[in-house]
């Protein structure tokens, strides 16, 4: 047990930075600090309001199954792109494995860790919309200890199932030659079945939000087992059905672990070395020029790594779903919404485009992923602008493709003009550019090649929070003159803000470039 929390304790305070908070926060802690401290404050409005919305709309009864059902599925979300890089990313694992520990104990602190991440989630939804079931209508005498049994176990099963999953991406895509690469996509494609699956499995009917979230429910009901254990326990609050429900999640768990426990060094075996079938034969060496050959290592790196591709492609991938929900639904929708409505959507989509667009940044961590390598650019005979192309390359090779050919999509759909099709894919395109050279900015400013974990620099720096976010506000400022004044404003303010940001776009990328080296 004493290196069970030795290992949890190292991980939990690896993940909040304790150990550089003791002394003079830096600019980027307490850019951190501030980050964390909104992001509390808007879960707390958005979960509050959110079940109060639900007791006004007279289904103050689903609160507690609805705040579990959505605790489930973040859990599940976070999992899914956390597991494989905890279970068999870590640098640390031949360290850990040269120790005198056991491999269950190894297992289990890396388990815990990710139940941590999923119990502190479920503990804010759970607590804040269980509390409006409380101060908004009597309780039965268990109702605390219903709470308590639901935040503490709601994370296990969705974990185990993210780590299965994961667990078999990778262990497949091993095979392959391009195993990376592989993994990535297939996690990719796993997440926009999954997406579209629950996107779709339902009747949407916008008149009667009782009706979609009853359907909700019923559904997470017949497919999901813990759903059910834990809904008859808030039926019932019979004592047995307690008893089943947490000794099915410690069952579940405990197997889960012994049994990864027996194969984990293995599958690290296997999922870490690389294998040829084929004859090494020396072929005529290839040129090329520096940017190309600084592009195709950029490419590689990306489509390397699953943690990297997976969260800064993020808003591509919402982008595919966005299109192929729009395309399933949109007539549906347009025969129950009024004309001027669907004139509305049908100006803002650009805009909606352009936030998924901002959502995905690579170039805001594409230095600090350079690590402790950043030696071999620095002595190399390049300048800082060949190496900043390569990256701003390697982002617009993942966001304008995919831009083009969805704006296209949804141009066709809605059936809009010449002009409006345009607007759709150009307006993207510019917000696009300017992401990608801003990220590169942030991500020189912030820059961290100091990293443990890959997930570190790609989820919890700040230069990546700053380029997540710092593009989409400003599409959200630029989006409101638009939303507000639909009607008196014409096609000519998308082109201003295009040549706006062009302009902007221009400036940075020479200050970039004429700034410090790297």
């Amino acid at each position: 047990m004493r290196h069970l929390s030795i290992l949890l304790k190292i991980r939990i305070v690896s993940l909040v930075r304790l150990n550089t908070l003791k002394g003079k926060a830096s600019f980027g802690d307490k850019i951190a600090i501030v980050g964390v401290f909104l992001a509390s404050v808007f879960a707390l409005a958005y979960f509050t309001s959110l079940g109060y919305m639900l007791n006004e709309n007279n289904m103050r009864e689903h609160i507690l199954a609805f705040s579990f059902l959505l605790s489930t599925l973040l859990s599940l979300f976070i999992a899914f792109f956390s597991a494989s890089d905890e279970f068999f990313g870590k640098r640390d694992y031949e360290t850990l494995m040269s120790l005198p520990i056991k491999t269950s104990i190894i297992v289990v602190s890396r388990f815990l860790y990710i139940y941590f991440l999923n119990t502190v989630v479920s503990l804010i939804i759970m607590l804040l919309m269980g509390a409006v079931y409380f101060f908004t209508g009597t309780v039965s005498g268990v109702f605390w200890i219903k709470m308590l049994i639901g935040i503490l176990t709601v994370a296990l099963v969705p974990s185990i199932v993210a780590s299965i999953v994961s667990i078999l991406v990778l262990e497949i895509s091993s095979r392959a030659k391009y195993s990376r690469a592989v993994s990535s996509i297939s996690y990719i494609i796993l997440f926009i079945v999954l997406a579209l699956t629950m996107s779709g499995g339902y009747k949407l009917d916008q008149s009667d939000m009782k009706l979609i979230l009853t359907n909700v429910l019923n559904q997470a009901n017949q497919v999901y087992p813990m759903f059910y254990l834990y809904n008859k326990i808030l039926v019932t609050g019979k004592v047995g059905d307690f008893l089943i429900y947490i000794a099915v999640s410690l069952v579940v768990t405990v197997i889960f672990i012994i049994g990864l426990s027996f194969v984990y060094k293995g599958l690290n075996t296997k999922i870490r070395s690389k294998s040829s079938n084929k004859k090494y034969e020396v072929k005529t060496l290839k040129r090329s020029s520096k940017l190309k050959a600084l592009y195709v290592k950029e490419i590689k790196r990306l489509f390397s790594s699953t943690t990297y591709l997976i969260n800064t492609g993020f808003g591509m991938i919402m982008m595919v779903i966005f299109t192929i929900s729009l395309m399933r639904s949109i007539t549906k929708v347009m025969e129950n919404m009024p004309i001027d409505n669907i004139n509305t959507v049908a100006t803002i989509i650009p805009y909606i485009m352009s936030l998924l667009v901002c959502l995905s940044n690579t170039s805001s961590v594409s230095f600090s992923l350079e690590g402790k390598n950043i030696w071999i650019i620095k002595t190399l005979p390049l300048s800082k602008e060949l190496v900043v192309k390569s990256k701003i390359l390697v982002n617009l090779t993942l966001t304008i493709p995919l831009t083009i050919i969805n704006g296209i999509i949804i141009g066709r759909v809605f059936g809009a003009t010449i002009f409006d099709s345009i607007i759709l894919v150009l307006l993207p395109c510019a917000f696009a550019v300017f992401s990608a050279i801003y990220g590169v900015a942030i991500n020189l400013r912030f820059v961290n090649y100091s990293w443990q974990s890959e997930l570190q620099v790609v989820k919890r720096s700040v230069s990546s929070v700053l380029g997540f976010f710092g593009a989409a506000i400003l599409v959200l400022i630029a989006a409101v003159p638009k939303v507000l004044w639909s009607g008196s404003i014409v096609g000519i303010y998308d082109v201003v803000i295009i040549l706006c940001l062009g302009i902007v776009t221009s400036k940075l990328y020479a200050k970039t470039i004429n700034g410090e080296p790297i």
